[in-house]
């Protein structure tokens, strides 16, 4: 792989990580907004959020 593939693919790996982050803060203003909001959802979200920071840690 070139250079120029290896800064497009970060490049593609930053736009999804930035559409996976709106799209949890959309999920949860959503979430918030529903009157039958649980500790279980609210838990499951946290999970995901942690998930995302963790696989965007470059190895």
């Amino acid at each position: 792989m070139g250079l120029m593939s290896k800064r497009l693919v970060s490049h593609f790996a930053n736009m999804l990580y930035i559409g996976a982050v709106l799209t949890v803060l959309a999920v949860t203003r959503l979430a918030l907004v529903k009157v039958n909001f649980t500790k279980a959802s609210l838990k499951n979200i946290s999970r995901l959020a942690f998930l995302l920071i963790v696989l965007r840690k470059p190895s």
